[in-house]
Parts: C-alpha cells; structure tokens; sequence
C-alpha cells in the first residue's frame, strides 16, 4: 500500500459512519447507533451514492421518498428529522443546505453501506 495512503487515512478526521440499508440502522465507529425511518434511510442513500453533489430539492422530491406529501414542506421536515438522529450521534453536521437549491452529503461524513 502507498504509505501517502495510510498517512490520508490515518488523519482522516471525517465522521465514519455505516448504513445497514436493510435494519435501517446508522452505526458509528463508536458503537453508538441510531435507527431510521425507510424514507430517512432513501434519503441518506440518495446523499450518500452522489456524496460529491449537491442534490436540488425538486430532484429529492422526484424521488417519491416524502409519499404521498410530495412537497417543500414535508422535504424539510424530513431533513429536520434526519439531522437531528445523525448529530445525535455523531455530533456533528452530517447534511449540508445550499440556500435555494438543495443539499448535500457534509464534507466531514463518510458513508459506508453495508
């Protein structure tokens, strides 16, 4: 292994976090763990498969992971609900807003699916 490598990994400061997709369970390296609702769990998949992109809101509504409430309105509450589990447990901002746009996986967050 390139020792540039192992020096990267070994002062990545990023909150590493696992997604078991199926349990809809967010662990942390700690052990501390959170579950999701499925639609919580869409979301941060959405976030996490383009991690390196701001994801618009309309694209997210697109999605159909809000239901039948596809508006704004359900969207945030839905991101509300979801930052609230992740800081819980990673004490730190996991989702990133971009003011009239959309949002984004947080630079300091790797996401890791199991």
């Amino acid at each position: 292994m390139d020792k540039s490598r192992v020096y990267d990994l070994a002062n990545d400061t990023r909150a590493v976090l696992s997604i078991d997709y199926k349990k809809r369970i967010i662990r942390t390296d700690d052990g501390s763990h959170v579950r999701l609702t499925a639609s919580e769990t869409t979301l941060l998949g959405l976030l996490a498969e383009r991690s390196s992109e701001c994801l618009s809101r309309d694209e997210l509504l697109s999605q159909n992971i809000t239901g039948n409430d596809a508006t704004y309105r359900a969207l945030n509450v839905l991101i509300s609900r979801l930052r609230i589990k992740l800081e819980s447990v990673t004490k730190r901002t996991v989702i990133d807003s971009v003011r009239g746009y959309g949002y984004s996986l947080g630079d300091g967050v790797k996401l890791i699916g199991l």
